[in-house]
């Protein structure tokens, strides 16, 4: 047998190697490389892995040199590779070396790296995974120094200054939120509030930072609108106040922050639960710092800053620098939807027209938001971790997400505004959450209920083979039907608030046999994010529900079982008839009254008018005026609707689902 043996040119292949491993481990619950059916195991294996890069770069170290072969041993390199491409859901995608092609070093002309810190800088590079750029230096370069003066707004005062590119990228970092969380895990944390304050912003967008760079390459591109920034001069021994901050004054940035690692000195290593040391935050622009401080020409040019300084446990002014950021963003529209939500929700703020304020303007969005997050962090919940809060850029979503929390709140904000809603009442902020996992717990049970032998078709968590109603279009239906079934439950009967789970469970009875992994229903129109099929869906349900009966798979996926509740839930409408009123053709003074009874299971009703006239072409009535015409299931054609010379009119009318549409016959009218 062969031994998988690797071999690494040099030291900068080793540091290369290394990181990008670590890259790679720390970010992979977000980038998703790893095969849906090793992720478990990922999570066992991934912590020692990580031990056996550490000891592989610290051995490598001790000996000080690089010897081809000898130093680190190939059979080790080799079984971490192999280790990592068994992981990845494409192995072709770690091809051996493919680490040179992830990383982005960032190098001048000459071959130097790019960033602050002279013949200090070892190297500087934009980590691939993570979106992070990373600095490594041998030695601590030497302090940075800024200006500064005061500019006051009403209560609140700020600091104006400038500085290098290259100077503020060394010195700062983004409070990022960390995009490999979990959905439950985000949930959770803000649950219990026990996201740290320093994660608020979203991870930079790898792609802008390259196309920011590139701008700054070009000699003519000059960067003018300042950066926002901020930092606690308590919580960073490397600073010191060279100048009282009255109306002029200094800061003075060492080093100190950097870690040690076996090379040198570094502002970040890619390892789960490790931070950006940098102190400085830069609350707005940094795309523009870290793109201009990777451009070699960039990196020299002085960018204006303005400055927010807090000392202390001072929570409010550290609130203060996240609304500010939500609003600046916000405004400019270059803020991911679900980041803004979390943003305004967090620091109760408004986000267009939703109010995530703790006003009572706002309590429908804020009570929204957080029954979204209730089921996606709580133990046994058939929704967990199958919510979606935040969205990194250049990240495909996660295939067992089921839901949007932005559709979420537009759709759950209805259940707690106005007076019909379901939790209109004040006190139901005590019950809600649970009686919306109990609605949800009764329906995993009933599609347990009946002996399907692949499998239940509700199972949380599922990426692939995913029944109907666990992809993101046909999902909402639920969110959909969920108030009508409280109306109908709690005007039915006496109940306790919250509804229990069995009582639940009774009324979606005539659900059990609705097979949701049928062929039928997944190859229908149902599928996807159209509004009819979300509405067919519902509306099927709903009306399946209120007759109360528990017809066969068969019977439900029959397509000829027309307008039948609790049957046919792929079949079009049945055939409707058109009747005319007592007249047969319109008078100056009266229209012609048309009516067709809309069968179950439609959703929408149209018609088609045609008039007819000797010797012309037949032409069709404008839609918009048959729109104007209708009034729910009724048409009224004026005397002045019918072109000059008609003598016929024929009319047909369709009764729509989300499966299609179903035609009338042909009725004509004919002048007399």
């Amino acid at each position: 047998m062969v031994a998988n043996t690797r071999h690494l040119d040099n030291e900068e292949d080793l540091h290369d190697f290394c990181d990008n491993c670590r890259d790679r481990i720390t970010s992979w619950p977000a980038t998703r490389w790893v095969r849906d059916d090793f992720t478990d195991m990922a999570e066992e294996e991934f912590p020692q892995i990580l031990i056996d890069i550490d000891s592989i770069e610290e051995e490598f170290y001790k000996t000080g040199k690089f010897v081809k072969d000898e130093a680190p041993d190939p059979g080790r390199i080799g079984a971490i590779w192999s280790q990592l491409r068994d992981f990845a859901k494409k192995p072709e995608s770690l091809k051996w070396k493919s680490w040179a092609d992830d990383s982005y070093p960032l190098v001048a002309g000459d071959g130097s790296p790019v960033g602050y810190g002279g013949d200090k800088l070892l190297r500087s590079t934009l980590l691939s995974h993570s979106s992070l750029i990373q600095h490594e230096y041998s030695e601590k370069p030497k302090p940075v120094d800024l200006d500064l003066i005061s500019i006051e707004q009403g209560e609140e005062k700020v600091y104006f200054g400038s500085a290098t590119a290259a100077e503020l990228d060394a010195i700062c970092s983004v409070p990022w939120l960390d995009p490999t969380m979990e959905s439950s895990d985000f949930a959770h944390a803000i649950r219990f509030e026990t996201l740290p304050e320093d994660q608020w912003q979203r991870v930079v967008d790898k792609q802008r930072i390259l196309e920011i760079r590139n701008f700054a390459d070009g000699p003519e591109n000059y960067l003018f609108n300042p950066v926002l920034l901020h930092v606690n001069l308590d919580q960073h021994d490397c600073i010191k106040v060279m100048k009282p901050l009255n109306g002029r004054g200094k800061l003075r940035v060492n080093f100190d922050f950097l870690q040690k690692r076996p090379a040198g000195w570094t502002d970040y290593v890619p390892k789960p639960g490790d931070k950006d040391t940098r102190p400085f935050w830069i609350i707005d622009g940094q795309h523009r710092v870290r793109g201009f401080g990777s451009s070699e020409r960039g990196s020299n040019l002085e960018i204006p800053f303005v400055l927010m300084v807090t000392r202390g446990d001072d929570v409010p002014d550290t609130n203060l620098c996240a609304r500010i950021f939500t609003e600046i963003n916000t405004k400019a529209e270059e803020l991911e939807k679900l980041h803004q939500m979390f943003m305004s929700y967090r620091f109760e703020m408004k986000m267009g027209h939703r109010n995530f304020s703790k006003s009572e303007d706002g309590r429908m969005y804020r009570r929204a938001y957080e029954t979204a997050l209730y089921m996606c962090s709580q133990p046994e919940s058939p929704l967990i971790n199958m919510i979606e809060f935040q969205k990194p850029a250049g990240q495909r979503r996660a295939h067992h997400l089921v839901a949007s929390a932005l559709n979420w709140v537009d759709i759950a904000s209805k259940w707690f505004s106005g007076k019909s809603a379901i939790y209109h009442d004040l006190t139901s902020d005590s019950y809600n959450d649970e009686e919306l996992f109990n609605f949800f717990k009764a329906f995993e049970q009933t599609c347990s209920a009946a002996e399907w032998t692949e499998g239940p078709r509700w199972q949380p968590g599922l990426s692939k083979n995913k029944p109907l109603l666990q992809f993101e279009g046909p999902f909402q239906s639920l969110l959909y039907l969920f108030p009508h079934l409280v109306n109908w439950i709690i005007g039915s009967k006496e109940v306790p608030r919250p509804i229990p789970i069995d009582v639940f469970a009774k009324e979606l009875e005539p659900l059990i046999h609705v097979d949701w992994l049928s062929q039928a229903l997944l190859g229908s129109p149902l599928t996807g994010r159209t509004n009819n099929n979300v509405r067919h869906l519902k509306m099927w349900m709903l009306r399946a529900i209120e007759n109360g009966v528990s017809y066969s798979r068969e019977e439900i996926l029959d397509d000829r079982q027309e307008s039948v509740p609790g049957k046919g839930i792929i079949a079009l409408p049945s055939k409707p008839a058109i009747e005319v009123d007592d007249l047969d053709w319109p008078t100056p003074s009266m229209p012609v009254l048309l009516s067709a009874k809309a069968p179950e299971h439609t959703l929408s009703q149209t018609w088609m008018v045609t008039f007819h006239a000797p010797g012309m072409a037949p032409r069709e009535w404008d839609k918009k005026a048959v729109r104007g015409a209708m009034d729910k299931n009724e048409l009224a054609i004026e005397w002045s609707d019918i072109p000059e010379g008609t003598d016929k009119i024929s009319v047909i009318t369709y009764m729509i689902n989300g499966i299609g549409s179903q035609r009338s016959d042909e009725l004509s009218l004919k002048k007399n």
